[in-house]
């Protein structure tokens, strides 16, 4: 995974891997990739940050989907007030191949009170048992 991402595998198997693509922001991306995943199952990757409740957030990635089987690309977060207490999540999520394209998905909103951290994640998540997919991303970037 790349720098200061960690993978996430719910169920089948990942082939996850920072690759060479010429972008806007550089030459490196990474790939999220996986084939048998079971229905509502993920694989991806993740960042755990400290935040500042109350305040207006931002998120937005971009994302460049080669394949989607019976899967979704998604942007996904979730605050917690400590580590093992989720107190909000929101999402977006891409059905479709974007033809060799990167498109821009976003989540704004405000942190709630409560909370101390967010878990930033870049998913592939099956929409039913069997699923595959693959797709590059870059930079995906949090700020309030």
């Amino acid at each position: 995974m790349a720098d200061s991402w960690e993978e996430v595998v719910t169920a089948g198997t990942a082939m996850n891997q920072v690759v060479r693509m010429p972008t806007a922001s550089g030459e490196v991306v990474q790939k999220i990739s996986g084939v048998g995943i079971s229905k509502d199952r993920v694989v991806g990757g993740y960042q755990l940050i400290k935040v500042d409740a109350s305040k207006l957030f931002f998120l937005n990635g971009r994302l460049n989907i080669e394949y989607l089987n019976n899967a979704t690309a998604q942007l996904y977060i979730e605050f917690y007030s400590d580590p093992n207490h989720i107190v909000s999540v929101y999402t977006t999520s891409y059905t479709k191949a974007t033809n060799d394209s990167f498109i821009t998905l976003a989540i704004n909103g405000t942190i709630p009170s409560t909370a101390a951290f967010a878990k930033i994640s870049v998913l592939l998540r099956a929409t039913s048992d069997g699923a595959s997919g693959s797709f590059y991303t870059d930079s995906v970037v949090f700020s309030y």
